[in-house]
């Protein structure tokens, strides 16, 4: 399970799918001077790890969560949070992209118990409730210390 957390908010959303992207970018930069000398320098202090998530079947309950969370909580790639991973690892996280990725794949159909007329009891309409795919990427600046 993963817990994202800003300013008192919490919320958790299941594990994504294995097998994600994972980019280490070190920050350096390779250029060429006017006589032709290849030359590197770092731009960045540190090595950055940058994650592309998906989940492929993302419950609507989990979703409207998660989309709360990315434009209002955070407003999208403006403020970092802290990410805690399926491994319990804590992150300083940002959102890379400024559009939450998603879309419906299936429905979930929600049984809601039933209702009784005259003695006898019938099941209530079920409601569909929609799956997404959903894809992220962040940013994992830091891991926090305890």
């Amino acid at each position: 399970m993963w817990t994202l957390t800003y300013s008192g908010t919490t919320i958790y959303v299941q594990n994504p799918v294995l097998g994600d992207v994972t980019e280490y970018n070190v920050g350096q930069v390779l250029s060429k001077a006017a006589s032709g000398k290849i030359y590197v320098y770092n731009k960045a202090p540190a090595v950055t790890r940058e994650l592309e998530a998906q989940w492929n079947e993302m419950r609507a309950v989990e979703f409207d969560d998660l989309s709360a969370f990315f434009y209002t909580t955070v407003n999208g790639m403006v403020t970092t949070f802290t990410l805690t991973d399926h491994y319990g690892n804590a992150w300083t996280a940002r959102f890379l992209e400024p559009t939450l990725r998603a879309s419906i794949v299936a429905d979930q159909r929600d049984s809601t118990g039933t209702m009784t007329v005259d003695s006898v009891a019938y099941p209530t309409t079920k409601r569909k409730k929609p799956v997404y795919e959903v894809q992220i990427r962040l940013r994992l600046e830091a891991v926090v210390t305890p």
